[in-house]
């Protein structure tokens, strides 16, 4: 009798194994610059990480860039968090990324990031967002800082980033950390 309870057990184990590995809680994720979160529940199911792919291009800057409206269709795909040095084959240089996100608006959500190699600004929305340090295009005009940062997002139906990234100083370039998406304490 008691192996047969043991036996039951381990095939009720098993069996909701691999009942979660099929059909678990599956994180949206970030393909071809766009994520929707809006049918998720942070409050049930933790954070999620803005990893995937990002839209990219690499040492070219234009401030429209940060633009709702920009059309980057013809930018490549990058993914974060990645240093740049595999796809671009450079340590130094620029970058701009940007991600389009269909928004959950039922709950107060907002951006974590930890930092990046080795400057940065970060536009939500077209409205400059985030700064650590000064993210220029060349060694002299950039100013490397790695500082966290926590901001709350707009309630709005969709949150365009646009990040542009600088490095001059790092043997190693580009978003080495994904943001981070939370609820905030009401």
């Amino acid at each position: 009798m008691k192996n047969i309870r043991i036996i039951l057990f381990l095939i009720l184990s098993f069996s909701l194994f691999i009942f979660l590995s099929c059909y678990g809680d599956e994180r949206p994720a970030v393909k071809n610059g766009f994520i929707d979160i809006s049918d998720w529940s942070f409050e049930e199911n933790g954070s999620i990480e803005l990893k995937g792919e990002w839209k990219f291009v690499f040492n070219d800057d234009n401030i429209a860039f940060a633009g709702i409206d920009y059309n980057d269709f013809d930018w490549d795909l990058f993914n974060v968090p990645e240093h740049w040095n595999s796809k671009t084959g450079k340590s130094f240089g620029y970058c701009w990324l940007r991600l389009k996100i269909r928004n959950n608006k039922n709950e107060r959500l907002g951006l974590y990031l930890l930092n990046a190699n080795s400057a940065y600004i970060l536009f939500i929305n077209n409205v400059l967002a985030m700064k650590n340090g000064i993210s220029g295009n060349t060694r002299i005009e950039s100013v490397p800082q790695n500082i966290p940062e926590y901001i709350e997002l707009p309630n709005t139906e969709y949150i365009f980033i646009s990040w542009k990234i600088s490095n001059f100083n790092d043997v190693n370039g580009g978003p080495r950390f994904s943001p981070i998406i939370n609820t905030i304490e009401k």
